[in-house]
């Protein structure tokens, strides 16, 4: 784990500490923010990121809770579950979250708050042929693509 990781959740909560007056950042429910891959993520992110100047929210979270590991494979439901569960009380958790009932049992809870951004399958397509070909060489679908 590289050093700033390391240290950004302490630097944004100092910072929403001296923004907001306040320590404790208990009493606003948890969001999370949810996508398919290159369906609009990047603008969900900058608005749950806006959402820490206008509610008391300390940060939204450096990376994404993934169901694809990063060494490649599938992530089992449980571990999963256990990153939405693990996303700091007073963050605010983004990812790309499949709609398992594990999933949907918890983000559906009543004192929760999730937000949703999806595109036309049609163009999310274009966009992922795209970004597999011609943006990141590493995709496991370049070859099959190119």
């Amino acid at each position: 784990m590289n050093l700033r990781k390391l240290l950004r959740p302490a630097g944004k909560t100092a910072q929403a500490i001296l923004r907001w007056k306040r320590y404790s950042f208990t009493d606003a429910p948890p969001i999370f923010g949810n996508s398919k891959p290159k369906s609009g993520s990047h603008l969900l992110l900058q608005i749950l990121n806006g959402f820490t100047q206008i509610m008391p929210y300390k940060y939204v979270q450096a990376d994404p809770v993934r169901t694809i590991a990063q060494e490649g494979g599938r992530k089992t439901k449980e571990e999963v579950l256990n990153e939405l569960k693990c996303i700091p009380q007073g963050a605010i958790g983004w990812g790309y979250v499949e709609a398992s009932p594990e999933n949907v049992a918890f983000l559906c809870q009543p004192h929760r708050v999730n937000y949703f951004i999806y595109r036309d399958p049609r163009d999310m397509l274009v966009s992922q042929v795209f970004f597999a070909t011609d943006m990141n060489e590493e995709h496991g679908m370049h070859e099959y693509y190119k």
